[in-house]
């Protein structure tokens, strides 16, 4: 079944354009629905969340849509670690929503990414999660609050 999925995406790939002619906000919507397919693994995160960065700022809008909107935790996951990578303030206040979502690897995503950014309105909202979080998310948080200045200074 799986090797019959995999033909036939590949068969539908050949009759999509390439990805580097399309806007960006097409192309995250592709590395989105690709990454979405695979198996969700480490190496399937980290490649897409490559792809995405890459993209830089014009893909920040897309990114914040698909990581509050999408309907695959795990194409959120890859939008919020991506948003981090690419660094826009743009992001604090939708990281800050993903914070709350009960699926711990798009929280623990978030906080990551936010601790990337290292906006300091982002503060509160990661030392809420740190002390009351999953372990996971609190870890990620903790990790985060390393990276982020006090609004005071």
């Amino acid at each position: 079944m799986y090797r019959l999925r995999q033909w036939f995406w590949s068969l539908a790939a050949r009759r999509e354009p390439p990805l580097e002619s399309l806007p960006p906000a097409e192309q995250v919507g592709r590395i989105l629905r690709d990454a979405s397919r695979e198996r969700p693994t480490h190496y399937v995160l980290t490649q897409a969340v490559r792809r995405l960065s890459a993209l830089g700022e014009p893909a920040v809008d897309p990114l914040i849509m698909a990581a509050l909107n999408h309907r695959s935790r795990f194409a959120q996951q890859v939008a919020a670690e991506a948003l981090g990578a690419i660094g826009d303030r743009r992001a604090v206040v939708p990281l800050i929503e993903l914070l709350k979502i009960e699926s711990f690897e798009v929280a623990a995503s978030a906080a990551r990414a936010l601790g990337q950014i290292g906006d300091p309105r982002a503060r509160e909202a990661l030392e809420f999660a740190a002390q009351f979080g999953t372990d996971r998310v609190s870890l990620a948080a903790r990790e985060a609050l390393l990276n982020v200045p006090r609004k005071d200074g």
